[in-house]
């Protein structure tokens, strides 16, 4: 494949990261996810072990359900010290390359203080557990997390070449998802200046800003976000929830129709519309929405009861 596609493809496989175990002589046994086990495998076998790969053959369905779901979907903490203590697990292998690493494990391995930094970049972090196996590796490649610093590109050696800064991107948003917001505002700005029509930077930043409580710039992300991804329902959501916040509650209204109209079967926009209508005292619109909102989900009671309690705060 590399000789016939002139090269490993650098948004679909981790590779640096896999250069960096290589690089390094890192070995040990290592939690990672379903889709990265096979070209870890294939890059530092032997001295990385995998805990899955793609032959769902060889692990089978209660595997991948009961151990490896929970962990990297979930952070399920009882099954993962459980998975690290079974397997004798010594190093976590995060994947991000065209992919978002699930925030629950990420921040569940990022607050064990056994578990050190010594990989951060847009394909990947990579933590190793502090026993004795490791320490010359954790000595060498720890990383501090206040000292990250964002990629900056050569802009007069890119000159007029079309360039989507998808480093910065994920870059940013690990960063985010870790709280360390103002290292993951700082990679945005740089992925802004390759490419200022990148609307997943504008859309994480608008993320970050609100977060922060600054809604009235976390707005204007958010709507040059929508400027460049006009059918996105996660940039319109975050957008009528900006309105919510800033007390814009007629435009919060106007909003979440328009999310109805789009999405007619997303649940949450009724309730939603609903506490836009509390909070503009329009009681009775109000309860029609709840009643539109259960009749699309009647199971839907913590966001009818959600709604109640603010009705009665009025």
């Amino acid at each position: 494949f590399k000789s016939e596609f002139k090269g490993v493809s650098l948004s679909i496989y981790p590779n640096k990261a896999a250069d960096f175990l290589v690089e390094n002589k890192i070995k040990g046994n290592f939690f990672n996810d379903f889709n990265s086990g096979a070209y870890l495998l294939g890059r530092c076998f032997p001295d990385v072990k995998v805990f899955i790969d793609g032959r769902t053959e060889v692990y089978g369905g209660k595997f991948f359900t009961d151990k490896y779901q929970p962990v990297w979907e979930k952070g399920d903490a009882k099954v993962f010290d459980e998975v690290v203590n079974a397997y004798g697990i010594s190093g976590i292998f995060l994947n991000a390359t065209n992919q978002h690493i699930p925030r629950n494990i990420l921040r569940l391995v990022y607050g064990r203080k056994e578990w050190i930094p010594v990989y951060f970049d847009y394909d990947a972090v990579i933590f190793l557990k502090d026993i004795p196996e490791n320490k010359s590796y954790i000595d060498k490649l720890v990383i501090d997390w206040k000292k990250i610093e964002p990629k900056v590109y050569d802009l007069e050696k890119l000159a007029f070449t079309r360039v989507y800064p998808y480093h910065n991107y994920y870059r940013a948003f690990t960063l985010e998802a870790l709280d360390l917001d103002e290292a993951a505002l700082k990679e945005i700005k740089e992925g802004l200046k390759v490419a200022a029509d990148y609307g997943d930077l504008y859309l994480l930043r608008g993320k970050v800003l609100a977060k922060g409580r600054d809604f009235e710039r976390a707005f204007q992300s958010f709507r040059m976000a929508s400027s460049f991804m006009p059918d996105s329902k996660e940039v319109r959501f975050n957008l009528a929830l900006c309105y919510l916040d800033m007390g814009r509650y007629e435009s919060a209204i106007k909003s979440y129709q328009e999310l109805i109209k789009s999405w007619p079967a997303e649940t949450r926009s009724y309730f939603l519309l609903a506490k836009a209508y509390v909070l503009n005292n329009q009681f009775e619109q109000s309860v029609v929405s709840v009643k539109n909102g259960l009749h699309h989900d009647p199971q839907a009671i913590r966001d009818t009861v959600d709604i109640g309690n603010i009705l009665m705060e009025k």
